[in-house]
């Protein structure tokens, strides 16, 4: 296994990361399913992967808890990183939500505390307060933020008076390249690692002919998988490492497997200018918003209402994701592929980003086309994770 430094600290922590979800909530779960995770979070920490990422809301707080259980005996061989949700980021939010985190980890301690979003709603001076009083108190170590802009996240430099922040996590994988135009370079330039979440693309690889070709091609080549292909590119950026998240002992060991190689900077250029699909724009409402067969489990709203209402309680909200979109701040574009619906009345099927396309709307009108990425059914490949 790589380390890489954490920030400006002295702490090493494993280029690849284990996410947390998978067991299901405390109502949706079962004793098997339990004592699966457990068990793959243990082999992933006896491989070598000791970054341990989760949050406070993750599963309803039991991802939390199920971690506590993971890393019982061993809390000093493992580096530990939790959120808050959105709705926490006052100052008496922040606090509170520190005393459950550490409650279901079984810890007094968590080493990397990070802001899950910003909340337009309330001053990140609050929140950052916050952090710095939690730093002092030695309840955490270090402070991050996630899914910050570059602006936002120097925004939250200017308030935090305890060091610097040391990381941002944001989603960044072969299909979400946007961080590479302005947040990867400021964060390699000022000594601030990338947390890459939905390596996979939330493990939906799908792929053209250049670059399923690419990518098989390649993996040939070092003897390696197309998915451990992926992770060793992510994490060939000096700043980056990546979480994965699985319930599954032969994906952990493979995760574990993909710092075995070093890709030449040849391929790692290839691979690059493989994966340049730009986004179309599309008029949302030729756009049907269903439960789709890949992506049933989430939750989702199917109106304009219900996204305003947010009665799910869904974290960040349609709305709070709208403000970001105002603010003038991107989102990754939706994705679609051609609909199966014979009424004329659409030509795609929503298949992700559905809190996403409501805050274009909730910010644009429905008036204004949507950024999409359009994806062809038959190149859909589940990664597992």
């Amino acid at each position: 296994m790589i380390y890489k430094t954490l920030g400006n600290t002295q702490v090493k922590i494993s280029a690849i990361g284990q996410g947390t979800i998978g067991a299901g909530s405390y109502q949706n779960t079962t004793s098997e399913r339990i004592r699966r995770r457990i068990d793959v979070l243990r082999l992933g920490i006896e491989l070598g992967i000791t970054f341990l990422d989760t949050g406070e809301d993750y599963e309803e707080g039991h991802a939390e808890e199920l971690l506590g259980k993971a890393i019982k005996g061993i809390r000093g061989d493992v580096f530990i990183s939790s959120k808050f949700k959105p709705s926490n980021n006052s100052f008496t939010g922040v606090m509170n939500a520190i005393e459950g985190s550490l409650r279901r980890l079984q810890t007094d301690y968590i080493d990397l505390y990070q802001v899950q979003w910003p909340n337009p709603l309330i001053p990140i001076s609050e929140t950052m307060a916050s952090l710095s009083n939690l730093v002092d108190q030695e309840k955490i170590r270090f402070v991050g933020v996630s899914n910050f802009t570059q602006t936002q996240l120097e925004e939250a430099q200017l308030f935090f008076d305890r060091g610097k922040i040391v990381s941002v996590q944001t989603e960044y994988n072969l299909r979400n390249r946007s961080i590479e135009s302005d947040l990867l370079p400021y964060c390699e330039s000022n000594q601030i690692n990338v947390i890459a979440y939905s390596p996979f693309n939330q493990g939906n690889l799908y792929l053209d002919t250049k670059e399923k070709e690419t990518l098989s091609t390649i993996s040939e080549k070092y003897g390696a998988t197309i998915s451990q292909v992926i992770l060793n590119w992510l994490i060939s950026h000096p700043a980056v490492v990546a979480v994965t998240s699985t319930m599954s002992s032969t994906h952990i060991s493979e995760n574990a497997g993909a710092t075995d190689f070093k890709l030449h900077r040849k391929d790692i250029k290839t691979i690059a200018e493989a994966f340049t699909r730009e986004p179309i724009l599309v008029p949302t409402d030729r756009i049907r918003i269903i439960y789709y067969d890949i992506d049933e489990t989430h939750r989702i709203y199917t109106t304009l209402n219900e996204a305003i209402e947010n009665r799910l309680n869904l974290q960040p909200s349609p709305m709070v994701l709208a403000q970001e979109v105002k603010e003038g701040n991107r989102l990754k574009p939706v994705e679609l592929v051609l609909t199966k619906d014979k009424t004329g009345k659409y030509d795609y099927d929503l298949t992700h980003g559905r809190s996403r396309y409501w805050a274009w709307i909730i910010a644009n009108g429905p008036e204004k086309p949507i950024p999409a990425y359009i994806i062809e059914r038959k190149s859909l490949i589940k990664r597992g994770e």
